[in-house]
């Protein structure tokens, strides 16, 4: 199943984010969730090999911008009589990879995996997971609430997602990367140039 997400995992990812995004909503950081009253009766792994987390980053109010994926580590689905109920998903942060600089130009790819790395911590925090805590569902639009983990700092987010298949669910939105002290270590003028939002386009499929 796919779930898109925009701000990750996760990911979380920097670089950019852009305006001509129109598809990402920004995630609403929410102040507290009140758990569900549905308890899950089904547990369901999602595919490793088919999920992914789709990121993008941009500069200068979206003059510029970098875009790439970054892989699940582990997670599942929780299930309650058919409908999607939770779930908890882990993401590896060490295998950010960008997508949008040509493999023909290994010392700007090099550059910007050194910069990611660095703005994500990897070597302190390897990786960030996403909690469901509630899901709502009208009209055939999942509204998803849950704790969002990167480098160790929790923030509660919402956000909509859908479902494309039997298998598939999909979310896409974005979130502010100041949220979670992304880039902090970087100078006044990368904090200045890197645009505050990171986009997202997550799949989940089992």
């Amino acid at each position: 199943m796919i779930i898109k997400l925009i701000p990750l995992v996760l990911l979380s990812i920097v670089g950019c984010a852009g305006r001509d995004n129109k598809n990402a909503v920004p995630a609403s950081l929410v102040p507290s969730i009140v758990p569900g009253t549905i308890h899950p009766t089904e547990k369901t792994q999602i595919n490793l090999a088919k999920s992914i987390v789709k990121w993008k980053g941009t500069k200068l109010m979206g003059a510029g911008s970098h875009s790439g994926t970054v892989k699940f580590k582990s997670g599942h689905l929780l299930f309650s009589n058919g409908q999607l109920a939770g779930g908890q998903f882990e993401v590896d942060m060490t295998s950010i990879y960008n997508t949008d600089i040509p493999l023909s130009d290994p010392v700007p790819r090099k550059n910007i995996t050194f910069h990611l790395n660095s703005d994500f911590e990897t070597n302190q925090y390897p990786t960030s997971r996403f909690i469901i805590t509630g899901v709502q569902k009208r009209d055939g639009v999942f509204t998803i609430e849950g704790t969002l983990i990167i480098k160790g700092i929790e923030n509660k987010i919402t956000f909509k997602a859908v479902k494309s298949s039997d298998n598939v669910y999909s979310a896409e939105f974005s979130f502010n990367r100041f949220d979670w002290e992304i880039g902090e270590n970087g100078t006044w003028l990368e904090k200045k140039l890197v645009d505050p939002l990171i986009h997202l386009n997550v799949i989940i499929q089992t």
